[in-house]
């Protein structure tokens, strides 16, 4: 049997004669290996010079260090661009899909509105932003829906009920169809003074029912709805804090139920019945008659044919003499009644211009639009009667400025009393009617131009006179 041969790399005793240490009975490196680790192997280090085995050492260590450089270089400019793009997007107010804190209430408010305004589907971005606005909706005291072109059913519903405790003026938009869904968050418990509903003409029994158990309201508004004289009378018995009730343009009523709603609310301060065209003469002097000494703005324009016998009782309502101190100190009855008056389209002549002014001695504001008042007989009656009156509107689109109406504007226009006069009427250098404006601005008079058809002036003046009262009603005293 032949001997075997002993390998010499596989056995180092054989090779060297020498008792191996540890070092030699370490596990031998792989054939293929790195390139640096072949320069370093004990086969190749022994026969090179030590300059050169110092030089791949240090050749080594070099390109590692470089390449561990270069690739750290890399990630950390990547990171530093990512860095930069999340601070610029925080900088923005939204960083990725978290949206900047909200402070306070304002805040939020100023921020809600913003967002409805938008268009379209809400984005990710909206959605986060809702969520962010909606736990300072319990501090909400005002929601105005009118303008919302992006919030849900869902999301509507849960602003309202986030904002029930605080909120005190609700104004929806009548073209919602789930307006009744919204008024069934409320529950009777809440607080609501204001709510405006109009333009609502749909579902009008089931929100009838939700409004009557809003028993705190001051104000509503149920202009150019659907509303029946049913739906009024089902408030009589619930609603009896009202000082501004809305129901211009109500087709549907008749005058009834006006009447029993009024009576049952004798604080009303402002009654707008404007083109509520069906609302007979009879139902009309039964709703001046339950007036009450606390009313001071009224609107009939459009009422000529069905108020004119009634006009008497409005303007002085039973009972509209209050005890009130005079610049002496002493009491004195004086009688209050109407400040603001809104009878365009009546076809007012002096006679009845008169009666206003024998009426209505508090009267500040009066539109009297295509009327036939002259301007003479009004300069008269601001000697006499009208000691307040400082806003008047009058004038036919038809009449045209004579030589003496033009002597009696400017009479009328020298007035100190008057801060703004509005004189529609039709000149022979214009084809088409204009609006003559008197504004006093430091004392100065100033004259404008407008084309208009009579309508817009009435929309101006019911914006002007309507919301402010709706939003801060005051009882008057």
């Amino acid at each position: 049997m032949a001997t075997p041969v002993a390998d010499p790399v596989a056995d180092p005793v054989v090779n060297t004669g020498q008792v191996p240490d540890d070092k030699t009975l370490e596990k031998p490196k792989p054939r293929h290996t790195h390139f640096f680790d072949n320069l370093e192997s004990d086969s190749n280090t022994s026969t090179m010079p030590e300059w050169f085995q110092n030089f791949t050492a240090n050749l080594k260590k070099f390109l590692e260090d470089f390449i561990k450089g270069l690739l750290a270089g890399c990630l950390g400019g990547k990171r530093s661009r990512r860095r930069r793009k999340n601070q610029n997007e925080n900088d923005l107010g939204n960083q990725g899909n978290t949206p900047k804190p909200i402070t306070d209430v304002a805040e939020a408010e100023a921020r809600l509105k913003a967002l409805m305004k938008k268009e379209g589907r809400c984005s990710e971005e909206d959605n986060a932003e809702f969520i962010a606005i909606l736990p300072h909706a319990s501090g909400f005291k005002e929601l105005n829906l009118l303008e919302n072109k992006l919030l849900n059913e869902e999301k509507i519903t849960h602003l309202i009920n986030a904002a029930e405790r605080s909120l005190r003026v609700l104004i929806l938009n009548g073209a919602d169809p789930n307006i009744s869904t919204y008024l069934a968050v409320l529950s009777e418990d809440c607080q609501l003074t204001h709510l405006n509903i109009s333009t609502v003409r749909d579902n009008c029994d089931v929100i009838i029912e939700s409004v009557k158990r809003f028993k705190t309201l001051q104000g509503l508004n149920l202009a150019h709805g659907g509303f029946n004289d049913a739906h009024l009378s089902a408030l009589k018995d619930s609603l009896h804090n009202l000082i501004l009730l809305d129901l211009t343009n109500c087709p549907n009523l008749t005058g009834n139920g006006v009447a029993d709603l009024i009576d049952a609310n004798k604080s009303l301060g402002a009654l707008f019945l404007s083109n509520s065209t069906n609302i007979t003469a009879e139902n009309h002097n039964k709703i001046a008659k339950a007036l009450g000494p606390q009313l001071r703005i009224l609107g009939l324009a459009g009422l000529a044919n069905q108020a004119r016998e009634a006009l008497k009782s409005y303007l002085s309502p039973e009972g509209s003499l209050f005890e009130i101190v005079d610049e002496n100190g002493q009491q004195k009855g004086v009688k209050v009644g109407i400040t603001h008056l809104i009878l365009q389209d009546w076809n007012i002549d002096n006679e009845q211009l008169s009666l206003i002014a024998e009426n209505c001695p508090s009267l500040t504001f009066l539109n009297i639009l295509e009327s036939n008042v002259s301007l003479e007989h009004l300069f008269d009656l601001f000697s006499d009667n009208f000691k307040e009156l400082t806003n008047i509107y009058l004038g036919k689109q038809t009449q045209e400025l004579n030589e003496s109406d033009q002597e009696n504007l400017r009479k009328l226009a020298a007035i100190p009393l008057i801060k703004e006069m509005c004189l529609q009427g039709k000149t022979d250098d214009a084809s088409k009617p204009y609006l003559l404006y008197q504004k006093k601005d430091s004392g100065e008079t100033e004259f404008k131009k407008m084309q208009s058809n009579g309508q817009s002036v009435l929309l101006g003046i019911f914006s002007d006179v309507l919301m402010p009262y709706f939003k801060n009603p005051k009882k008057a005293s």
